[in-house]
């Protein structure tokens, strides 16, 4: 055989050749599918109030959480977390406890009015607003908007 001369027949297919062929598909894949599908890393940012009407009823909700700058991935919700309704004043505010974790967040209203149920379950739906759906017993879902916007230290969503 000269060394010019190639030879144009066929190759039977082995299993060694489709697997190192699967090998390298599979390794150029996965870095394109980190960078387009990958979990998307979001930080809520909880400093001031998040304001929504349900049922007729105006609700404020502030919440505390235990990082200072509250900007944080996730976290715990307490210390002097409430909600307050139609303004607040006696007997309108509650105390509320969680967590949240990214764009969710879970959290409990000790003895809530009727109105309101006693556990939702918090989603993100953009940077400042969270639609909380009860997580049992009365209430509607219904959304709440933050007051004023993220402070520039709190980095977005990346």
């Amino acid at each position: 055989m000269n060394v010019l001369d190639f030879d144009t027949t066929p190759q039977v297919d082995s299993p060694r050749r489709r697997l190192l062929l699967h090998g390298i598909a599979v390794a150029l894949t996965v870095p394109l599918a980190s960078c387009a599908g990958g979990a998307e890393l979001f930080v809520p940012y909880f400093v001031f109030t998040f304001d929504g009407t349900t049922q007729g009823q105006t609700v404020s909700f502030f919440f505390d959480t235990e990082d200072p700058s509250n900007c944080s991935e996730s976290g715990r919700i307490g210390g002097s977390s409430g909600v307050t309704v139609n303004g607040g004043g006696a007997g309108n505010r509650f105390d509320v406890t969680g967590t949240f974790s990214g764009r969710r967040l879970d959290i409990a209203i000790a003895a809530p009015p009727a109105f309101l149920a006693a556990t939702y379950t918090g989603q993100f739906i953009d940077d400042a607003t969270v639609s909380l759906t009860p997580a049992g017993g009365a209430g509607l879902t219904f959304n709440i908007k933050r007051t004023q916007p993220r402070d520039a230290s709190c980095p977005a969503s990346r």
